[in-house]
C-alpha cells in the first residue's frame, strides 16, 4: 500500500500540512482474532493473554495504514481509515472529494487496500453470495480541485461528476448493465479477482483510465477504441443494500503509449 501511495504521488506536489490521507479497508482478520483470543482466555479462567508489544499493538491498529503513508511521505494533514465493506474505497473517495469542496484539504490521497488471504476473508464473500476468487489489490488516487490541477500542470485522468447533458456509456464494476446494449460493461473482477474492500475504487480507477485513453477495457484482449466517450459510471454491488456508484467525465483524451513514439529525424544533405 505504501508503494502504491508513493507511485501515485511521485509526480504531484503534496503540500505538507494540506494533504489528507483517507484509506478504505475491510476488517483485519488477524486483529479480530487477536482480540478474540484475549477475550477467550479471560472467559475460561486462564487469565488474560500477555499484553502485545508496542510494535504489535501499533501495527494492529487499523489507522496505522493511513498513518504510515502520511509519515513516509512527510505529511502532517489528517490521516485515517474508513470501512464500508465493498464500498470502502468509494467511501474514501467521497470523504476526500468533500474535503476538497469544503477547503479542509488541497490534496487528498484516497485509497483502498485488501489482502484476503485469511480463511475468514475467503468464507465471508461466499456466505454473502459474492462469486469469484479473492484478489489482492492496493489502489491510491490523487484528488485535487480541477483548477488547482490545471494550474500545477498535473495529468488529469478524469473528473468526478458527470456532465448533466451527457449519458455515461461505460459501466465499470460488478453491477450488471441493462440489456439495451447501449452501455459497454467491464467487470474488473474478471481480470483481477474480487478485492472485496477495493471493489469500488478499482472500478473508479479502471473507468478513469478508460476515459483518459478513449477506450473500453476488455478481459483477455486489447481494449476497444472509443474516443468519443465523455462519461463513465463506476459501481459496486452491495448485498442487501442495492449498489453504490460514482460518475466520472473525461477531461482530455490521450492515446495509450506503452513507450515513447518513434521520432522521424531528417538532416540536410551534406554539401559536396
Amino acid at each position: 500500500m505504501l508503494e502504491a501511495a508513493r507511485e501515485a504521488a511521485q509526480q504531484v506536489d503534496l503540500p505538507r500540512d494540506r494533504t489528507m490521507v483517507v484509506i478504505g479497508m475491510g476488517c483485519d482478520a488477524r486483529m479480530a482474532q487477536c482480540s478474540a483470543g484475549h477475550r477467550e482466555a479471560g472467559s475460561v479462567g486462564e487469565g488474560l493473554a500477555p499484553a502485545p508489544s508496542t510494535c504489535a499493538a501499533g501495527g494492529a491498529t487499523p489507522d496505522a495504514v493511513a498513518g504510515r503513508i502520511s509519515s513516509a511521505l512527510d505529511l502532517t494533514g489528517a490521516a485515517f481509515v474508513v470501512c464500508a465493506e465493498q464500498a470502502s474505497g468509494l467511501a474514501a473517495l467521497d470523504i476526500g472529494a468533500r474535503a476538497l469542496r469544503t477547503g479542509e484539504a488541497d490534496v487528498v490521497l484516497a485509497g483502498a487496500v485488501n489482502l484476503p488471504h485469511e480463511p475468514v476473508h475467503r468464507r465471508a464473500p461466499r456466505a454473502l453470495g459474492v462469486d469469484g476468487g479473492p484478489g489482492d489489490a492496493a489502489i491510491v488516487i490523487v484528488l485535487k480541485r480541477l483548477a488547482d490541477a490545471r494550474r500545477d500542470d498535473d495529468q488529469v485522468l478524469a473528473v468526478l461528476g458527470g456532465p448533466a447533458n451527457v449519458s455515461a456509456t461505460l459501466l465499470v464494476g460488478d453491477v450488471a448493465a441493462d440489456a439495451s446494449g447501449h452501455i459497454d460493461h467491464f467487470d474488473p473482477a474478471d481480470s483481477f479477482g474480487v478485492p472485496y474492500a477495493v471493489n469500488g475504487l478499482l472500478a473508479v480507477a479502471c473507468a478513469a483510465v478508460a476515459l483518459r485513453h478513449g477506450a473500453t477495457p476488455r478481459t483477455g484482449r486489447p481494449a476497444t477504441p472509443c474516443p468519443g466517450r465523455r462519461a463513465a459510471t463506476a459501481a459496486v454491488d452491495l448485498p442487501e443494500a442495492g449498489h453504490s456508484k460514482v460518475t466520472l467525465r473525461a477531461d482530455r483524451i490521450a492515446p495509450w503509449l506503452g513507450e515513447a513514439p518513434p521520432v522521424l529525424q531528417s538532416t540536410p544533405d551534406s554539401e559536396p
